[in-house]
């Protein structure tokens, strides 16, 4: 108990006391038959309609890539991309150019970067922004809480 907080004592007559915890267990039990009438009655549609206008935000998990300690913010497709067939055996070389939370950019190759870890962020709120991407999709920026309390923004294109 806080210092702060003072312990309050008070004195109630039994009987008084039963007789409230009674009445408490009766409306209890009126609001509980009252519910299930209203719900036996209740137009599906108008229910529904009710819900989806006054459900409560739920948090979604997603998972964001590491590299050395950084969030990955974006990545670039792929600026490197070279598959041939030489002798019979197929030889790639493929780069991916990663934007990490402090905007500084890495390129690794794309056969390294499949190994980076993951970890779990909440989604907070979501933003649409009215720009469109380069394939003409709307851009949604997500607000992200990691399990360590980090607070960043990240396009939703980017979280897996």
């Amino acid at each position: 108990m806080d210092n702060k907080e003072k312990k309050e004592v008070i004195e109630v007559d039994k009987n008084k006391l039963d007789r409230v915890l009674d009445e408490m267990d009766a409306l209890k039990a009126d609001n509980k038959e009252l519910r299930d009438r209203v719900d036996a009655t209740v137009d599906e549609g108008r229910k529904q309609r009710y819900e989806d206008k006054n459900k409560k935000p739920t948090l979604k998990k997603v998972k964001l890539t590491v590299y050395k300690g950084k969030i990955v913010k974006s990545w670039s497709d792929m600026p490197l991309n070279k598959v041939e067939k030489v002798n019979g055996k197929w030889i790639t070389e493929q780069s991916v150019k990663y934007t990490l939370e402090d905007d500084t950019v890495v390129d690794m190759l794309y056969e390294e970067s499949v190994y980076l870890p993951r970890i779990d962020a909440s989604i907070e709120a979501t933003k649409e922004i009215s720009d469109l991407d380069p394939d003409g999709n709307k851009i949604v920026l997500l607000d992200l809480v990691t399990e360590d309390g980090k607070k960043l923004t990240i396009d939703h294109r980017f979280v897996n």
